[in-house]
């Protein structure tokens, strides 16, 4: 018997809320019957298999519900029933398509939003543990980190979808134009969010293997970095490490995460060189020469 605990993302009302204005209200009456996780959970996998013959519209909403049920277990990793539950629900979605898996993550940030389960920090730990679940999970949870960055760095995002990172690398800049002196404590924890879930998406994106993807249509610049926009970041990151080494006082709250980042960086640029796609050089025009090919000696 499991019950949730005080560090909970999510609450088992704001659950049960939700799933009353939703398509699953006559589906997942277990929830109304008991606060034991465990029974909800066995309640929610009989819904599941119920769910083998929905469209999208009803599946969406079923990972909506298990995404929150998900979520209640907070930053402590669930037990093997939640991970298996999790892992199931996303077996039966389409998470290669493009135009589904945006569908998937507008509706799901639309309704987590909906009941104020949408803080980034949430959204984070919600991504990974989507990744972690099932490798379908792996799309919606990159989409899902891009929103992130997204709304960290106003980014224009209308579609959710796998991005270049030169995207990334022109919204930071070629230097980080702030002081960390000069940051609040809410100003900092949003730069460790940030470096935290560019780190994972490079891990991702960059250092995984993502062939399934590739023969699903997934261009391949979207699996690699050009050489100017990872030197680009690295500087950028470069002159975060300056500052804190002129001042430790932010070592353990930024420079582990940046750290992270220098490495990442220069993991793709010296160990896996034909990942980076380089800057093609203009060429100089130049007037066609005619070799007389066509002419018997």
């Amino acid at each position: 018997m499991s019950y949730a605990n005080c560090s909970q993302f999510c609450s088992l009302d704001q659950l049960r809320a939700w799933v009353e204005c939703s398509p699953l209200a006559h589906k997942c009456l277990i929830i109304h019957m008991t606060n034991d996780l465990d029974q909800i959970i066995n309640g929610f996998e009989t819904v599941r298999k119920l769910a083998r013959n929905w469209d999208e519209d009803m599946q969406r909403p079923l990972l909506v519900a298990v995404c929150m049920l998900f979520l209640i277990h907070g930053p402590l990793e669930p037990q093997k029933n939640m991970r298996s539950l999790l892992f199931r629900v996303l077996g039966l979605m389409d998470t290669k398509d493009p135009m589904s898996v945006h569908g998937h993550v507008e509706y799901l940030l639309g309704e987590l939003h909906k009941v104020d389960v949408d803080q980034d920090t949430i959204l984070l730990h919600l991504a990974l543990g989507l990744v972690r679940a099932n490798a379908r999970g792996l799309p919606i949870g990159v989409c899902m980190l891009w929103s992130i960055i997204g709304q960290i760095l106003n980014l224009d995002i209308t579609m959710h979808r796998y991005r270049e990172f030169k995207e990334l690398a022109q919204a930071l800049g070629p230097v980080a134009r702030f002081s960390l002196a000069e940051m609040g404590n809410s100003q900092l924890s949003e730069l460790g969010l940030l470096l935290e879930t560019m780190n994972r998406i490079m891990e991702l994106v960059m250092l995984t293997n993502n062939d399934d993807l590739k023969l699903a249509g997934y261009p391949d610049h979207f699996f690699q970095m050009r050489r100017n926009d990872l030197e680009s970041m690295l500087n950028w990151a470069t002159t975060i490490l300056y500052q804190i080494h002129m001042n430790c006082r932010w070592l353990g709250q930024i420079g582990s995460q940046v750290s992270a980042m220098v490495s990442i960086l220069n993991r793709i640029k010296l160990e896996i060189p034909e990942l980076v796609e380089e800057e093609e050089q203009p060429k100089m025009w130049q007037a066609p020469i005619d070799t007389y090919s066509d002419l018997d000696d």
